[in-house]
């Protein structure tokens, strides 16, 4: 028998949650990719952005090009970023699953959000994606659900595929931890039916409906043969602690032009008994209307296919907020599902699965709504796009400001959430992760969260300014509030937006500080413990995002850097940088603190080498894109000092990038011959587990190691509307930086900076009218600006900096004394 429930643990023992993902990207690129070749929009979504005149082939000349004083150093950099890029055979996702910028998962998108604003992507060529000129990123931000409470969800909303295995997309929010990892039953309070053998339909019975005697397409399956249909669940005993969500992915078939079954999701309901209360009820009932994303109210996220002959509804029920199920304490014993009210009679219904599971939002999703829509509008300004967003990122701000209490507490809380309490160990339920990381305890309040939303606070502020100076008007919006009852209106201007990043900031610096250790915690459970496992990527990160004090930061570094040895460590010194490419994600050994379902693996087999110190990326792995932020937090001090110490850390990635090469490994599989049967320089994670991420799955966070010499070094950023900021960093050991075909609304720019200037000569701005340059010079003390030789007006920043701003054309500007 081979049933959802045994393929999903056998991808979970076999490779651990961790590697599994890589079957689901696996999947979900060759989704995309089918999707792209055909030239449809994800999941049939209402709106779909495309490349304007791209061809199939790349155009290399317009797509980004390095250059520096040192020839080989230039070469390194652009074969590095090239390889990833991937728009050739040559590079590691080219022509197979998964695509960079081309997965409509958030997180992925949230390092996409990093690498690739600023990059022509239609000079890409669309043979990569099998000639579709679908934008994949920004269809995926343009149809992303934002649900009535404001709740930014994983993926472009589409049916989960209805297969033997199910349940990889992360589309509500994470695919892991569900029913099945819940240790408390004997009986299963999830169905699948995605068992060929099963002829009993796992235990489930009917009322006006005859279920065939076997699954159809992986569902459960009937046909509705009178007035007053119901589905009836095996009887199961489960705390609702356990499964404060019920998910439910049901679809309605006629052959009947006369039928309209549009309409027959309006009569659903789900009923429940309890161990206190055995009989069905209305008081334990809830409708379509109890739903996280409402059919009537979001018609747009359930298209109808096959000209009315069939609709599907992926349903939510946050059934954890009606007082008759509760947070904890209450035992459910029994559903009952109404799929229809009358007028339904020979309607097929397929029910692809009903589960009673966990809570796995991720916290980050508004986050990177946010972030990405900020970091691409302001590099591509199409407004259609941003008044598109506008309402969406407000109901998303108003979610994280209000249900996570960043207007009260000025960190993220997960307490509105069930299970997102940080608390580590074997009992089911308990430390439910928030964001990309996935193995750990999120906690109430988590760095990278609240990190993540500091920046999400200015990016708003930004895309509200952005709105107005382009006279886009955005309709007032609300949600529902926490309590499931009151409605929450947005109402924040720049002003309070940045006011209340102001707070954020310095919360982050007072809670999740770590005086004896130096650096930042990761996490603070319900009980207000800190953890600090030397989560350098965080730390790494929040410095990138401009939190930490001048102190804080130069305390940070110093650990990184080796300098400093914090006490209890298990990476100290040079060996942070074991992996070469960028230190490790952490530096102390993890071997309790992880959700409970990894602890039950770990404790199943203790001896297997995923569970060694480095063999897990959460526990002394690497991946690239921790480099990167390792890079930018050194390069933003604007100290020579550091630049210098980040420009040396790029040479050794240079080196171990020349030794992977020598390995001769190429295309898709370029890093494996340097690493395969050398566990010594580290485990490649897929199809086994390991402890470093360079391709495959890691796509988006290892290509964003790459792009260091725009972002770190040269400061290329666009925070205002029309506005390109460049703000370089160049490392004494060379005498010169820049980079080619920066695109910037419609515009290839060029920038180059030495000592004291940067200059835009040979770019080719042919829609330059309105847009400029804000650039940020490091140059001695009671220095002037020129411009073309002509002085000009600029201001002197806390930092010993002079920033000027002209218009974006091809200009010469230096700080001479």
């Amino acid at each position: 028998m081979v049933s959802y429930k045994h393929i999903w643990e056998a991808l979970i023992h076999s490779g651990s949650q961790s590697s599994a993902i890589l079957g689901i990207v696996a999947l979900a690129g060759a989704v995309l990719i089918g999707a792209l070749a055909t030239g449809t929009a994800i999941a049939d979504t209402p709106l779909r952005a495309t490349f304007a005149n791209a061809q199939e082939e790349p155009d290399f000349s317009g797509l980004p090009k390095f250059h520096t004083s040192d020839p080989q150093y230039d070469q390194f950099l652009n074969e590095y970023f090239m390889r990833h890029l991937s728009v050739d055979e040559s590079g590691i996702y080219y022509d197979r699953g998964p695509l960079l910028g081309a997965v409509d998962h958030m997180w992925v998108i949230e390092w996409d959000l990093w690498m690739l604003p600023w990059i022509d992507r239609s000079a890409m060529g669309l043979k990569r994606q099998h000639k579709s000129d679908e934008d994949a990123i920004l269809t995926t931000l343009m149809n992303l659900p934002v649900d009535k409470y404001g709740y930014a969800w994983g993926a472009a909303f589409a049916g989960e595929p209805r297969d033997n295995i199910g349940g990889w997309k992360p589309q509500f929010g994470w695919p892991w931890p569900k029913y099945n990892r819940n240790y408390t039953v004997t009986k299963p309070c999830g169905w699948d039916f995605n068992d060929s053998d099963d002829t009993t339909h796992s235990g489930w019975t009917a009322k006006d409906i005859t279920l065939d005697e076997k699954p159809l397409e992986f569902s459960l399956a009937g046909r509705i043969s009178g007035p007053h249909p119901e589905l009836l669940s095996p009887e199961f005993d489960v705390d609702v602690f356990q499964a404060p969500i019920i998910e439910l992915d049901i679809t309605y078939r006629t052959d009947s032009t006369k039928k309209n079954i549009g309409n027959l999701i309006n009569g659903l309901k789900v009923y429940w008994t309890t161990d206190k209360h055995q009989a069905f009820s209305e008081k334990r009932m809830v409708t379509i209307d109890f739903t996280n994303l409402p059919p009537s109210k979001y018609p747009e996220l359930y298209p109808v296919v096959n000209n009315n002959s069939e609709v599907r509804y992926s349903l939510y029920l946050p059934m954890y907020l009606h007082s008759d199920w509760g947070r904890e304490g209450n035992k459910v014993t029994r559903l009952k599902v109404i799929p229809a009210g009358p007028n339904s009679e020979d309607v097929t219904l397929l029910v692809n699965y009903v589960r009673a599971t966990y809570d796995v939002r991720l916290v980050t999703n508004n986050s990177t709504l946010i972030n990405a829509t900020h970091h691409f509008y302001m590099f591509n300004g199409d407004q259609n796009f941003l008044a598109a967003q506008m309402p969406k990122l407000r109901r998303a701000m108003v979610f994280m400001n209000e249900h996570l209490k960043g207007k009260s507490d000025h960190l993220l809380s997960s307490a509105w959430l069930v299970g997102h309490d940080g608390i580590g160990g074997y009992e089911s339920g308990h430390g439910v992760y928030g964001s990309y990381w996935d193995l750990m305890p999120g906690g109430v309040y988590e760095v990278d969260t609240s990190a993540a939303y500091y920046r999400a606070l200015l990016s708003m502020a930004s895309l509200e300014e952005a709105a107005a100076k382009r006279g886009i008007k955005t309709p007032v919006v609300s949600v529902v509030g926490p309590d499931n009852k009151k409605m929450i209106t947005y109402k924040e201007t720049p002003e309070s937006l940045r006011a209340l990043a102001a707070k954020v900031k310095k919360q982050i610096e007072k809670s999740f500080w770590n005086e004896e250790t130096g650096r930042f915690a990761r996490n603070i459970d319900i009980n207000g413990k800190k953890y600090d496992y030397g989560f350098a990527h965080m730390n790494l990160m929040s410095l990138a995002f401009g939190v930490g004090t001048d102190s804080q930061r130069d305390s940070i570094l110093s650990w990184i850097e080796g300098e400093r040895i914090v006490s209890g460590d298990t990476s100290t010194g040079a060996d942070i940088y074991h992996y070469r490419f960028g230190p490790r994600v952490t530096t102390k050994r993890n071997s309790t603190y992880y959700y409970w379902a990894w602890n039950h693996d770990r404790h199943d087999a203790p001896n297997n080498f995923q569970f060694a110190w480095g063999n897990q990326m959460q526990d002394g792995g690497a991946v690239p894109f921790t480099s990167f932020f390792d890079l930018v937090a050194r390069t933003s001090t604007k100290r020579q000092d550091e630049i210098d110490k980040a420009f040396e850390r790029t040479k050794e990635i240079q080196k171990w990038y020349l030794d992977v090469k020598s390995a001769g490994g190429t295309g898709s599989n370029f890093y494996r011959p340097y690493y395969d049967n050398h566990p010594e320089r580290g485990r490649q994670q897929s199809p086994t587990p390991g402890g470093i991420g360079l391709d495959r799955e890691f796509l988006s966070d290892s290509s964003l190691g790459t792009i260091f010499m725009e972002r770190a070094f040269m400061g290329i950023d666009s925070h205002d509307e029309c506005v390109l900021s460049v703000s370089p960093a160049v490392p004494s050991q060379l005498k010169k930086i820049g980079v080619e075909n920066v695109y910037f609304r419609g515009n290839h720019i060029n920038i180059e900076a030495g000592k004291g200037y940067v200059s835009f000569a040979g770019s080719k701005i042919p829609n330059g009218n309105g847009l400029k340059a804000k650039v940020t010079l490091m140059a001695p003390s009671g220095s002037t600006v020129y411009v073309d030789g002509k002085p000009v007006n600029s201001t002197a920043n806390p930092d010993g900096t002079l920033t000027v701003i002209t218009d974006l054309k091809p200009v010469y500007i230096k700080a001479s004394n």
